[in-house]
């Protein structure tokens, strides 16, 4: 729908939800201007602390420097589908702490990626101070109506600013 319409659009993958029989529809998305974005292995979610001797698959209980590791291995895969050395990131569930640790410092520094969306919504109109590990965006679960992401559309193009629209 969106070449219809003469756009393209970012897809945020993850590497345990890619299917072998997927990689070839990919790579022809990338062929065709389509943007392969980053979004973990594994897509874990729980900022929160648990118990890490029962639950391992948690932020909470990754390391920043593991979760930089996963970022690296899934930016190496996208490399092998799309050719591109740094990809987009967008946080897992929009939580950018591991451990309890905020990682956006480290991932900019590790020049693993340009920039990151993170879970916040709004429109972006201080571009002077943009920061680029914390890109906002409005969520695909959030039940918008068309009326309502017009609106933030104006108010971008009022704004002289960006909106961030993702969907699930």
């Amino acid at each position: 729908q969106l070449e219809k319409r003469g756009l393209r659009g970012t897809f945020f993958l993850f590497g345990s939800g890619i299917k072998p029989i997927e990689i070839p529809i990919w790579r022809e998305a990338a062929k065709k201007g389509h943007e392969l974005g980053n979004h973990t292995i594994y897509h874990l979610c729980g900022a929160e602390p648990v118990d890490c001797n029962t639950s391992l698959d948690c932020l909470y209980c990754y390391t920043v420097k593991l979760m930089l590791g996963e970022i690296k291995v899934m930016n190496t895969f996208l490399s092998s589908i799309d050719g591109k050395e740094i990809h987009s990131f967008a946080y897992p569930c929009g939580e950018y702490k591991a451990g309890g640790i905020d990682y956006t410092d480290s991932l900019y520094q590790s020049g693993l990626t340009k920039y990151a969306r993170d879970g916040s919504g709004g429109v972006l109109s201080d571009l002077k101070n943009f920061r680029p590990m914390h890109v906002p965006c409005f969520g695909g679960h959030s039940g918008m109506t068309a009326e309502q992401y017009i609106a933030k559309i104006n108010e971008a193009v009022d704004k002289h600013g960006m909106v961030v629209f993702i969907f699930h």
